[in-house]
């Protein structure tokens, strides 16, 4: 699981912003389902407090409504999502405990935004002990091992978009 998210279904105004929470526990201005809707390009980004953008922004003034904004503006008879998984102090591990819950929502893309110490911290404190008996999995190979066993399951599935045209080559190389 991943330990903690944002209430779902939420419309908070404080003196200085405005935070909506969509169904999924999003920072997002509407409710989403788990299937992308058709002919709409959608994003997925993963992140902590750095794409939740603080309570004193609007969901349109964060990192995920900016890229959202423009991108639809600068694609006219495009629609693109972009869908905020952020919380403030989230972990690499936190976003694949929310991926394994929800799935991804029939993202064309996904975008998994952490800091650089995030990298190599470890899903415990106790990463230099003496007394563990193996070492602690990194957050950041947890991820990666996920992120390979999606892209399998979709070239399993006969999908292309997610390897371009190296699907196959992809295949062979297995």
């Amino acid at each position: 699981e991943c330990g903690y998210r944002l209430r779902p279904n939420q419309d908070i105004r404080t003196g200085r912003g405005e935070v909506q929470v969509n169904n999924f526990a999003m920072r997002y201005h509407r409710d989403v389902t788990p299937e992308k809707p058709a002919g709409v390009y959608r994003i997925l980004v993963l992140s902590d407090s750095t794409g939740f953008g603080g309570e004193y922004h609007t969901n349109a003034q964060t990192y995920c409504g900016l890229m959202e904004s423009r991108l639809n503006k600068q694609h006219p008879g495009r629609t693109f999502e972009v869908l905020p998984v952020t919380v403030n102090g989230w972990g690499p591990h936190h976003a694949l405990g929310y991926v394994n819950k929800y799935g991804i929502f029939g993202a064309d893309l996904v975008l998994v935004a952490i800091p650089a110490g995030d990298i190599d911290r470890p899903l415990t404190q106790m990463s230099g002990t003496r007394y563990l008996a193996a070492k602690p999995t990194f957050a950041w190979e947890t991820v990666a091992v996920m992120a390979c066993q999606l892209v399998k399951e979709k070239i399993a599935k006969g999908g292309r978009d997610y390897m371009h045209d190296d699907a196959e080559a992809y295949r062979q190389h297995e």
